[in-house]
């Protein structure tokens, strides 16, 4: 028997593949991780844990508490340099976290990794809090890196598929 999570990874990254833009690159890139190639040097396996403060994925999250729970966390687990483009500064990414909560989405360039830019959405649930988050990374210095790509067709399919699974979740097809 498959393992469901799996399934449903494999559900969304064909989704997300049909959407995108050159989705044929994306695809072949999906392909490969299959095959165990990686796209960043950052070592991620099933319940590998990031510092949210410094990932798209994880300023989505925090984008979806309070300040006063942004604040609690970055106090608990303060930034600090994972390279030279990493923001360290509380303050400052307190006030990154509160744009995510405005624009509904997270950019982050190089700052978990030299080279590696990520774009993320939030995914709400049935009562309208953010429960989950998609995201896509990329290497620095490709077409598909440059920021008006990624906040343009690639923000759009992130968004519609965030929007089929919310509607999902309102339907009561699928628990989070």
């Amino acid at each position: 028997m498959s393992d469901p999570v799996q399934l449903r990874h494999q559900h969304v990254a064909i989704v997300l593949g049909r959407r995108l833009p050159a989705r044929e690159h994306l695809l072949e890139a999906l392909a490969r991780l299959g095959a165990g190639e990686a796209v960043t040097c950052v070592a991620l396996d099933v319940g590998s844990r990031l510092p949210a403060w410094c990932t798209s994925m994880g300023r989505v999250l925090l984008a979806g508490r309070s300040p006063q729970e942004v604040d609690r966390h970055l106090g608990e687990h303060p930034p600090r340099a994972l390279n030279r483009h990493t923001l360290t500064d509380p303050q400052a990414v307190a006030q990154r976290i509160e744009q995510v909560r405005r624009d509904g989405w997270a950019l982050v360039d190089q700052e978990l990794e030299v080279g590696l830019r990520s774009l993320a959405v939030g995914v709400r649930g049935a009562g309208g809090e953010v429960v989950a988050g998609l995201n896509v990374s990329t290497r620095v210095g490709t077409e598909h890196a440059e920021p008006r790509r990624l906040l343009g067709p690639t923000l759009e399919a992130l968004r519609d598929c965030a929007g089929r699974i919310e509607e999902q979740l309102r339907l009561g097809e699928h628990r989070v």
